[in-house]
């Protein structure tokens, strides 16, 4: 390169002519950056779609399995009866049960009481517990905790 053909200012980049490796490395990082876009893009719809799908299942029935003896359904039982008193005044197609565990053992049943949302599909959900009306009416409408 000639003295005089060199820039002259010494930040100054010489000319890049058309295919110079210097565009290249830009390209690459759009590239990259579209790639993650749609990455996290795929991810999110996916959980959204997984979201969507777990509350289009329909609901079957509520249970409330309980003993006659325990302390706790004693005192969840008028709960639940409150409770789904007023829900099933809404002529809700659910249907609301309870199963008195000393008559009749449910197998998987390790606690008592026990709330179980089951599904058409066979599935289940248990009521994560808690003794508040309002937390048991937004378990038994449908929605989770």
């Amino acid at each position: 390169m000639d003295p005089e053909d060199a820039p002259k200012n010494p930040v100054e980049k010489p000319a890049e002519t058309p295919g110079s490796m210097a565009k290249k490395p830009d390209t690459i990082y759009i590239i990259l950056g579209v790639i993650i876009v749609l990455f996290i893009l795929i991810i999110v719809f996916k959980k959204f779609g997984k979201e969507k799908l777990e509350s289009a299942k329909k609901v079957k029935e509520y249970v409330i399995h309980y003993t006659d003896w325990c302390p706790a359904c004693k005192s969840m039982i008028p709960i639940w009866d409150k409770v789904t008193a007023s829900i099933t005044s809404g002529n809700t197609s659910v249907t609301f049960r309870k199963h008195n565990e000393t008559q009749n053992p449910t197998p998987g049943i390790e606690a008592i009481p026990t709330i179980i949302r089951y599904y058409e599909d066979g599935s289940q959900e248990k009521y994560p517990g808690g003794h508040s009306e309002d937390r048991l009416r937004t378990f038994l409408t449908g929605n989770s905790l």
